[in-house]
């Protein structure tokens, strides 16, 4: 299973598909492709592309049957899925006792997307994770990585996909500790 896990920001831009292919090449382990917009021909085709590069590439539930892809649902999607998204430690929870296998919990800190969610803190999320596949996510930056040490992994969309996110695959590895 992966440790680092980018997630496309739901633009529809191919300059997005270039950055997760390049993530791939930097040694981003894996790739969720959240793209809305897209037609699910050309979902198809950044799965393609993504897999020549990336070793663990899955599609939101929105796109699921896609090229046998593992699915990633919302917490509040009750399909069957191999992952699902939580804001809660009930949510968490609820998602492992229905058989995922792995989980995001967020917002571990602000985001700047315009959402009402109280940050979780790192140290709440690292506690409810409880030594599961759990992957954090929310307003991760490189600056804060060290204070996820211990997690099992980390997910985030802008610091993979914005300034400086080839780097942020480093940063994150060393906080994991986990080598390439």
């Amino acid at each position: 299973m992966t440790r680092l896990l980018a997630i496309t920001p739901g633009r529809a831009d191919v300059a997005d598909l270039r950055r997760a292919e390049a993530l791939g090449d930097a040694g981003i382990d894996g790739v969720l492709v959240r793209e809305p917009d897209l037609a699910a021909g050309d979902v198809a085709a950044w799965l393609d592309a993504l897999r020549a590069r990336v070793p663990w590439v899955i599609v939101h539930g929105r796109c699921a049957g896609l090229h046998n892809a593992p699915v990633h649902r919302s917490s509040t999607d009750l399909r069957p899925g191999d992952g699902r998204s939580c804001h809660s430690f009930e949510a968490l929870d609820a998602a492992f006792a229905s058989g995922s296998s792995w989980a995001t919990l967020s917002p571990v800190w602000p985001t700047k997307v315009s959402d009402a969610r109280v940050p979780l803190g790192p140290d709440l999320c690292l506690r409810w994770a409880g030594g599961r596949p759990v992957y954090l996510l929310g307003g991760v930056t490189q600056a804060q990585a060290d204070s996820l040490r211990g997690a099992y992994g980390i997910a985030a969309i802008g610091a993979f996909f914005g300034e400086g996110g080839l780097a942020a695959v480093g940063a994150f590895r060393r906080a994991l500790q986990v080598q390439v």
